[in-house]
């Protein structure tokens, strides 16, 4: 599998493009937590009851907090092998459910590696 991933660079004032091949470079199917989770815990995040996952994608390891009646997440902390550490919250989650065919096709401004 590929994937790209495109960033503003500000250092040269472009988006730089970088194409990603690794079995997690694709959009994540709807039983990903059950996949590469394990379930560790009941917690609350901001009053909300919560299921604790720790997880693994490769060599990246996060805990991830589910509202405890259905998958939507309410909060992750991920370690990346460098040491980096992300808290990521969300306080709104739309799942999606298809998307439009020509929305997986970046403007050849940005000069993306193609497939």
């Amino acid at each position: 599998m590929a994937s790209l991933f495109a960033r503003l660079d500000d250092d040269i004032g472009e988006m730089n493009c970088t194409k990603h091949e690794t079995e997690w470079s694709a959009i994540l199917p709807p039983n990903w937590l059950s996949e590469i989770c394990e379930f560790w815990d009941l917690d609350a995040v901001e009053g909300k009851l919560a299921n604790l996952f720790k997880c693994q994608m490769g060599p990246v390891k996060f805990k991830i907090w589910v509202k405890n009646d259905q998958n939507v997440p309410l909060k992750a902390k991920i370690i990346y092998p460098n040491g980096v550490k992300v808290i990521a919250l969300w306080s709104h989650f739309h799942e999606v459910t298809k998307f439009d065919d020509d929305c997986f096709i970046p403007p050849t401004g940005w000069k993306c590696p193609s497939f």
